[in-house]
């Protein structure tokens, strides 16, 4: 018998962090910062299918759901990136963040959580 589990869920991520600008003096490091804080991550709308093939060749499935070990979980989390304005006051800031989640979200055998998460991000406002 072959059990395979595909599990789906819906993750807000919540990010609190403060910004420090490096440097005061004009040039590129100027526009550098560094960051930190904490988030605060919310588990939603579980789905897990279980899809069963047996010896035999026939197969079935089933949808019961994995429970979250932690629906909400925080975490640290650092980052750096520059923030850029232009003539318009248009600021683009790429950034890269690492988390250090403090549990895991699911903490079953099939479907175990990283602790560690590196987001890259480009945010365009005005």
């Amino acid at each position: 018998m072959t059990i395979t589990e595909s599990t789906k869920a819906r993750l807000f991520d919540v990010p609190v962090m403060l910004h420090y600008a490096v440097s005061k003096r004009p040039g590129v490091l100027s526009h550098l910062y560094v960051s930190g804080g904490v988030t605060d991550r919310l588990v939603t709308t579980i789905r897990t299918t279980n899809n069963i093939t047996y010896s035999d060749g026939t197969t079935s499935a089933n949808y019961d759901k994995v429970q979250a070990a932690k629906s909400n979980l925080l975490g640290a989390v650092v980052g750096i990136g520059f923030r850029f304005i232009d003539d318009v006051h248009i600021r683009v800031t790429p950034e890269i963040r690492y988390t250090r989640w403090m549990g895991g979200t699911f903490e079953t055998e099939s479907t175990i959580s990283p602790r560690n998460q590196v987001d890259v991000g480009l945010a365009v406002t005005k």
